[in-house]
């Protein structure tokens, strides 16, 4: 059997993702829905080149996809799928897992955001390459996948996604961005969402049996406090220039990580 530990929607909160890892520790790999690190890139690299095993991720709204790309070539048990998929062996089991990150928009095709001819350009390669998925990760939510909106608990998924599902296929679907934990079949699909990671969730997977255990680590911190400080950050990324290039400096720090 395989196992996975999925993760999503932490918000450069080291200090929860360090108490998941100090009490998860039945999985073989790491999976990552988005919206992981943004300001804080290089305490999260720390981490990640001292596990000993493979972290695939694909990024959110809220993330330094520069530092992503840089840690993708850095690290060797480091997997960022960007519009893409990958093929790899997990003890074993040989796995084909697609990645599509950011949030949908119908118009803007960015770094944190994707639209439909983003969506048809992965579905082409797959269709192409005649691959069906294992998994599928995205950051935002396919509609009635998981996608609970927290407190009102009305959907709010993107019904574009469906052309991936047709398509590939996919036996278990890992989103994020919504934070509200959730597992739901949908159609041939198992759904997982490990909801708001900054709070100490989420989720831990039996691939092979599609079966998933929610979770929720006690954190010795103040929760609201913490969300506050993290989404002050908006008037930041409010000013785009400026925004990107915090990220870019972020990533060039990275470079220099020995």
């Amino acid at each position: 059997m395989v196992f996975a530990l999925a993760l999503s929607d932490i918000h450069d909160n080291i200090i929860a993702f360090k108490t998941i890892l100090d009490n998860v520790r039945s999985y073989d790999f790491i999976i990552m829905g988005g919206d992981i690190c943004e300001f804080n890139c290089i305490e999260f690299a720390r981490i990640f080149r001292n596990l000993e095993v493979p972290i695939i991720i694909t990024h959110g709204n809220h993330d330094c996809v520069p530092s992503f790309e840089v840690l993708n070539k850095k690290l060797d048990n480091f997997y960022y799928i960007k519009n893409n998929y990958i093929t790899i062996d997990i003890n074993g089991t040989t796995l084909n897992i697609g990645g599509l990150g950011g949030v949908f928009s119908p118009k803007r095709s960015d770094m944190h955001h994707f639209a439909s001819r983003d969506i048809i350009k992965l579905a082409n390669k797959l269709l192409q390459d005649g691959v069906k998925l294992d998994l599928l990760i995205t950051h935002e939510c396919a509609k009635n996948c998981s996608d609970i909106i927290p407190h009102i608990r009305k959907r709010g998924g993107k019904s574009e996604l469906y052309l991936l599902h047709i398509v590939s296929d996919p036996k278990i679907h890992i989103c994020g961005h919504m934070h509200t934990p959730w597992v739901e079949r949908f159609r041939e699909t198992m759904c997982i969402n490990p909801g708001y990671g900054f709070a100490g969730l989420g989720a831990v997977i039996d691939i092979n049996s599609r079966k998933a255990k929610l979770f929720q680590v006690k954190l010795k911190f103040n929760l609201i406090n913490e969300h506050r400080v993290i989404y002050s950050y908006n008037w930041v990324r409010n000013v785009k220039r400026s925004y990107f290039r915090i990220l870019r400096s972020e990533a060039n720090r990275l470079r220099l990580l020995e």
